[in-house]
């Protein structure tokens, strides 16, 4: 529920966890004002600590994560595909 109000689905594909162990999760450039406000609040916060906090889990059950990190999707120094870099 947000404002009272079921929330269906929110779409999360271009989440990327990297590689000091955060969550980056872009929201909708187009989304503003209280729309906007109330998903980072109610929706993508909870969601991106929730991922951070998993991370961290799994780091200390399996040590080798740590050591075996890379930007495998979007590589450093790459540009990000149009998709997440252009207004909608």
């Amino acid at each position: 529920m947000v404002d009272d109000d079921p929330l269906v689905f929110y779409h999360y594909s271009p989440t990327q966890m990297l590689p000091d162990g955060s969550a980056n999760i872009p929201v909708d450039s187009a989304l503003g004002g209280r729309s906007k406000a109330v998903l980072i609040e109610h929706v993508v916060n909870p969601y991106k600590r929730k991922l951070e906090h998993g991370q961290r889990l799994l780091e200390q059950r399996f040590p080798a994560l740590t050591a075996a990190k890379s930007e495998i999707r979007y590589p450093p120094g790459e540009p990000l595909p149009a998709y997440l870099t252009e207004p909608r």
